[in-house]
């Protein structure tokens, strides 16, 4: 049937592409196909309605709509494909361009207001004020192939807010490229605008991204899951976990060129959350701009150890300050990653162990090693001595070290301590 949507980019096509909608969920379900033109329209899905059309389009450059595929431009405020109060459920939307009129227009690109087992895939969402793609609640929505450029336009946010910004519980995620704005600075201070904000849990998401934003990837929602995911050439952090995300892992998650705002500012995973894991995880810092720490975590103290973040194969090139940084009171696991042992410097009696796992001795001097700064409660370090100068022990901050062998006998070894109540 034919409903007389105009899609010359003119036309106000709300109406048509409504009554097509509407018309599909009153039978109980089916597909509207949209042709390949460019539809001036605001619309509200339904549940059981598949939105197709023949194809996302070329690739959107700064300042010129090239595209040749379905394109769904905003008519006025609003989301441009909304969805019921109500909650809702088996909705599809595939194969199409969504774009916003700039800055000074409030939109929304599409917006899941109570969404359950719905999809959207291989959308591209362009020049929106606000986010591109909002699930605002709902269960076991899936979004795969999903591109946005250009979103959070309207730079005057009062919370951290994402391009793609998720609150489903349970959602699957896959090929999801989030980039808010093409800009030169951050927004302000207080780095708002996301590329993509995880506020649900129990999600997976699999090959996301978040770009081209003050953060990369905003995670305060509980026991997700990502696996390969990136977060890069952001001018703040790259990724954040904040405000108590719990249960989260990260495997096989970078975080490249982030804090381009400012050098040794900003890092590549910054946390303030714990009981999360990090696996094979890695921060690189290239170029003029670096980040300060590859892995910052001051999350709160947590006296069980099975509380405390852990990170398993981690690692950061070429950070500004160092890889790690935890805080006396931070209660994290540290990185059992380093292949590489730290050398202590030489002849330092109280040597710093707060970046990392694995160090050696290198002194030229007799010397005794009283203490170990930096440590953490639980934290496990293991140490080489590779000279004949050193003893361990001597003070009541190191137990155990009365039983070691005399220093010339100590050389070679590899000796391991745990900081427990304040005593290694």
């Amino acid at each position: 049937e034919w409903w007389d949507a105009q899609g010359d980019g003119s036309t106000n096509d709300s109406a048509a592409i409504q009554a097509a909608i509407d018309s599909v969920a009153g039978a109980d379900g089916g597909t509207v196909q949209l042709m390949a033109k460019n539809y001036i329209c605001n619309i509200e899905m339904q549940r059981y309605v598949t939105l197709r059309g023949v194809y996302a389009g070329l690739a959107v450059t700064d300042g010129a709509d090239v595209n040749a595929g379905t394109v769904l431009t905003a008519n006025a405020t609003g989301a441009v494909i909304d969805t019921p109060v109500a909650t809702t459920t088996g909705m599809r939307i595939e194969n199409l361009q969504v774009e916003g009129l700039g800055s000074g227009t409030a939109c929304t690109g599409i917006r899941f207001r109570a969404v359950d087992r719905s999809e959207v895939t291989n959308v591209l969402i362009y020049n929106i004020s606000d986010e591109g793609l909002l699930d605002e609640a709902g269960n076991n929505n899936t979004y795969s192939k999903i591109y946005t450029k250009n979103c959070l336009l309207d730079r005057t946010q009062a919370a951290k807010i994402g391009a793609v910004d998720i609150t489903c519980t349970a959602v699957q995620m896959s090929e999801v490229e989030a980039s808010s704005y093409s800009q030169s600075s951050l927004s302000d201070g207080n780095a708002y605008l996301c590329g993509i904000v995880i506020r649900g849990n129990r999600g997976t998401f699999s090959r996301c991204s978040g770009v081209d934003s003050d953060i990369g990837i905003h995670i305060i929602g509980d026991y997700n899951r990502f696996e390969v995911c990136s977060a890069d050439g952001n001018y703040a952090h790259g990724w954040e976990l904040f405000d108590g995300a719990f249960g989260n892992q990260l495997t096989g998650c970078t975080a490249s060129r982030n804090g381009a705002e400012t050098t040794n500012t900003y890092d590549g995973f910054n946390i303030d959350a714990f009981g999360n894991l990090f696996v094979g995880c890695y921060a690189l810092s290239t170029g003029g701009n670096k980040h300060r720490y590859g892995f910052n975590d001051y999350s709160p103290v947590q006296t069980a150890p099975t509380l405390r973040n852990i990170y398993s194969g981690c690692r950061a090139y070429n950070p500004d300050t160092a890889e790690f940084l935890g805080t006396d009171n931070a209660g994290s696991s540290f990185p059992t990653a380093n292949t590489n042992f730290f050398e202590f410097a030489e002849d330092d009696t109280t040597p710093t162990v707060a970046s990392g796992v694995l160090f050696r001795t290198a002194n030229a001097n007799n010397i005794t090693i009283t203490d170990f700064n930096g440590g953490t409660p639980g934290q496990r370090i293991y140490l080489l001595i590779d000279d004949d100068h050193t003893t361990i022990g001597g003070s009541p901050d190191i137990q155990g070290g009365g039983r070691l062998p005399t220093r010339s006998n100590l050389e070679d070894m590899l000796l391991s301590f745990t900081h427990v109540n304040g005593i290694w």
